[in-house]
C-alpha cells in the first residue's frame, strides 16, 4: 500500500479504539487470551505461539515499532486473507478487517493497562508452556509478530522458556532466552549489516525475487520462509525472507534486496 492508504487505515484504526471499552476488551481477553498461532508459526517441529499488536504509528500517541520505515506498509499484520478480502472497503474508509480489529482491541489493553496486560500474558505463557511439556514438545513465544516493543523485562522472569522475535532496534541483543534476528530495511547499510554478521547475530534479509540467493555479502543465507523458529539457526548467517502478500498487493519499496 502507499502513504495515503496507510493513513486512511490509521485513522480509522484510531477511530475504532476511541469507541473500545477497557472492561469488554480485557474479558474478551480473558475469554479467548492473548496468544495466536498462523500458518508461519506452525511451520517446524515446535509449538510456537505469537503476540498480534498493532504495528509502527497506527494507534494514537505510541509508536509501536520505533524503527520502522518503509516496512510499516508490507507489515504482516496487513497480510492474510481477512485483510486482503477487506482492501478496497479499508481503503475507502468504510470498513477495518476483522484481524486488524482484534489487534487493535488487544494493543488497547496494552495501553491503558499495562500492568494487567503483562500479567495475563505471562500467565498464559506460562499455562502453553506446560502444556507443551506434558505433550513432550518444546514452547516457544514470538512477542513482535507485528510490533516491534521491548520485552526484556517480562522474558526475564520465565529463564527457562525459550522466546525470540526480529528487532529494527539496532542496540538490541539476544539474551539467554530471547533470541533476537536484526531485521535490515532500506536505513541499513551493507556496512551495518556486515558488523551484525561478523559478531555472530543474525540479520534478517527480504528479498523481492521468487528464489533466495545462497549468499548474500559472503554470508550464507538460509530460508527464513520454511519455519519461523529463529533459535536454532547457526550464527552468523543471512535469514532470508520474500517478500509478502499484503493489502494492495506486493510493494517495491526501497530497501528490499533485488
Amino acid at each position: 500500500m502507499n502513504a495515503e492508504q496507510f493513513n486512511g487505515i490509521k485513522l480509522m484504526i484510531r477511530s475504532y479504539m476511541e469507541s473500545l471499552s477497557l472492561e469488554e476488551c480485557k474479558a474478551e481477553i480473558i475469554a479467548k487470551g492473548l496468544l495466536t498461532t498462523n500458518s508461519k508459526l506452525k511451520k517446524g517441529e515446535n509449538l510456537n505461539y505469537g503476540l498480534e499488536l498493532l504495528p509502527s504509528i497506527l494507534a494514537k500517541g505510541v509508536n509501536m515499532c520505533p524503527n520502522a520505515g518503509a516496512c510499516k506498509f508490507t507489515c504482516l499484520a496487513f497480510s492474510g486473507q481477512g485483510n486482503v478480502l477487506k482492501g478496497r472497503k479499508m481503503f475507502a474508509g468504510e470498513e477495518l478487517s476483522a484481524p486488524l480489529k482484534a489487534k487493535a482491541r488487544r494493543t488497547f489493553v496494552y495501553l491503558n493497562a499495562k500492568e494487567w496486560f503483562d500479567a495475563f500474558l505471562l500467565m498464559e505463557i506460562r499455562q502453553k508452556n506446560e502444556m507443551a511439556l506434558m505433550l513432550d514438545a518444546n514452547a516457544y513465544f514470538r512477542l513482535n509478530v507485528t510490533s516491534d516493543v521491548e520485552w526484556a523485562h517480562l522474558t526475564i522472569l520465565v529463564p527457562h522458556i525459550k522466546f525470540y522475535d526480529y528487532t529494527k532496534v539496532w542496540n538490541r541483543y539476544s539474551t539467554g532466552n530471547y533470541h533476537l534476528t536484526f531485521s535490515a530495511d532500506e536505513k541499513t547499510t551493507d556496512e551495518m549489516i556486515e558488523a551484525k554478521l561478523s559478531k555472530g547475530e543474525n540479520v534478517a534479509v527480504v528479498f523481492n525475487s521468487t528464489t533466495l540467493p545462497e549468499k548474500y555479502l559472503n554470508f550464507c543465507v538460509i530460508d527464513g520462509d520454511l519455519n519461523d523458529d529463529r533459535t536454532t539457526d547457526a550464527k552468523g548467517i543471512v535469514v532470508g525472507l520474500k517478500l509478502k502478500v499484503t493489502v494492495g498487493g506486493k510493494d517495491n519499496s526501497h530497501g528490499f534486496a533485488k
